[in-house]
């Protein structure tokens, strides 16, 4: 995959989630909060994902790579190539 591919696709999918949000939110009357809550959950789910990067190095048993998505999973493919060689 391409780095570029994977973070355009996150950042695309960010913007979207965003843009859901503050509809969702201007149609109540809590566009801030509705913000809040959509980036408070891609930095939790941002966290996780480095958990389970963090978890796999420290075991080091790089054949059982995590199956990630977007940039974590370009971010791991290279560590697995670097152990190969």
């Amino acid at each position: 995959m391409d780095p570029s591919s994977a973070w355009w696709q996150l950042g695309a999918r960010l913007a979207l989630a965003l843009a859901l949000a503050a509809g969702v939110g201007a149609i109540f009357g809590i566009p801030w909060i509705a913000l809040t809550v959509v980036l408070a959950l891609t930095v939790i789910l941002q966290l996780r994902q480095l958990d389970r990067v963090l978890r796999w190095l420290r075991s080091e048993n790089f054949e059982r790579a995590p199956d990630l998505s977007g940039p974590w999973a370009e971010l791991v493919a290279r560590a697995v190539r670097l152990y190969r060689r």
